[in-house]
């Protein structure tokens, strides 16, 4: 059984300094890879309320989406959630630290930058990463 916990660089602040802290980038959510037959280890264990699922089963996140996710904050650039993305361009990265990924890519307006948006589907969840759009194809 593997467990992964994406996290990610946040600046918090108290009354009399800041300081850069790791949080959960999905908070309550932890990515477990295991066995369907070792899946009563998993809820037995103390903590964990559920398994994302539709009610009465566990789904699995598809392993792409997972690993896009690993390498997203594996990657030496920030990352950040976003709102859930239900469409947009979809490309492939053609080089840097996120080479290979496959997802969709939306422009801001307002700051005129480009970001790499990976969203969980099961979860309703996604994440960004800012990108130069040079670095990318458009998957037709």
């Amino acid at each position: 059984m593997t467990s992964f916990l994406p996290t990610r660089q946040v600046l918090s602040q108290w009354k009399d300094r800041k300081k850069w802290v790791e949080k959960p980038l999905f908070p309550g959510y932890l990515f477990v890879h295991t066995p369907w037959a070792q899946l009563d280890r998993v809820t037995g264990t103390r903590g964990v309320a559920y398994l994302v699922g539709d009610g009465s089963s566990a789904i699995p996140i598809p392993d792409d989406q997972v690993q896009g996710i690993r390498q997203m904050v594996e990657a030496p650039c920030p990352t950040m959630p976003w709102p859930w993305l239900k469409k947009g361009k979809r490309v492939r990265v053609m080089a840097g630290p996120l080479a290979g990924l496959e997802t969709y890519i939306v422009e801001r307006k307002k700051n005129r930058k480009s970001y790499l948006i990976l969203t969980i589907e099961l979860l309703g969840r996604s994440v960004a990463v800012e990108i130069d759009p040079r670095y990318v194809e458009v998957i037709p």
